[in-house]
């Protein structure tokens, strides 16, 4: 494997020998990686401060023979409005801990980066009030669409025939089930309410940046779904599961 420039939003990051760190990375050209920084413990450490979390760099990727390195880092983006915020922080501290949770190693989709960063540009550079829990449970339906794992909002689940009444989400089958095939069902599901399903499809139709634009009026009419939102969002994905 030979030395590559990645441009990359920094995840997480902890100590690792003595005087080194590791850093979980997602990278627009490898996907996520978790790349060894060499001396960035030390006082003077040139790396540390292009390190951090929640900071979009350009570093170099060096191959070795235990592990992978980074060769040099430079900060491009460090979204200082969501620093010079505790709840901004809070907000994209929690969003990142779930996105290195939900994302594997090694998997490269360059929508899902634009996506991350959409999301910590539009963090950044708004001035309102917002909503912490509702935006990040937008944040995490979004996510999971773009996993593949969009629930299905407008058959049965079980039997593919269209719901019109009595609306039932069964988690285990990632979405609606209708009262026929839920009678033979003896598993988990919740009711949810034609308002709650049509905010769903809105959810999933619509682009992070154009639902956003709706969001003073779709924040002020459904905080009142937050607590069911995030039992939908109670979803099992291969051997990851997170309690929201």
């Amino acid at each position: 494997m030979l030395t590559k420039t990645l441009k990359v939003i920094v995840l997480d990051r902890f100590d690792f020998r003595e005087n080194d760190t590791k850093v979980i990375l997602y990278s627009r050209e490898m996907g996520k990686l978790g790349l060894v920084a060499r001396g960035t413990k030390k006082l003077h450490s040139k790396l540390a401060g292009h390190l951090e979390p929640i900071i979009l760099s350009q570093v170099m990727f060096v191959p070795g023979r235990n592990f992978n390195y980074i060769g040099s880092a430079k900060a491009e983006n460090c979204f200082l409005g969501i620093k010079n915020s505790l709840n901004k922080i809070w907000l994209a501290g929690r969003v990142l801990s779930s996105f290195d949770k939900l994302i594997k190693e090694g998997q490269k989709d360059e929508d899902v980066f634009d996506f991350l960063f959409d999301f910590l540009n539009w963090l950044d550079n708004v001035h309102v009030k917002i909503n912490e829990e509702f935006i990040y449970n937008i944040f995490i339906l979004k996510l999971i669409q773009k996993l593949g794992y969009e629930p299905q909002l407008y058959k049965c689940s079980e039997c593919n025939n269209n719901i019109s009444s009595q609306l039932n989400f069964v988690f285990s089958k990632g979405g609606l089930v209708c009262f026929k095939c839920q009678q033979n069902l003896s598993i988990e599901s919740m009711l949810i309410d034609k308002k709650l399903l049509n905010f769903l499809r809105l959810t999933f139709r619509s682009s992070f940046n154009d639902f956003i634009k709706s969001y003073n009026f779709l924040s002020n009419n459904f905080n009142c779904s937050l607590r069911r939102l995030r039992k939908i969002l109670l979803f099992n994905i291969g051997d990851i599961y997170i309690d929201y």
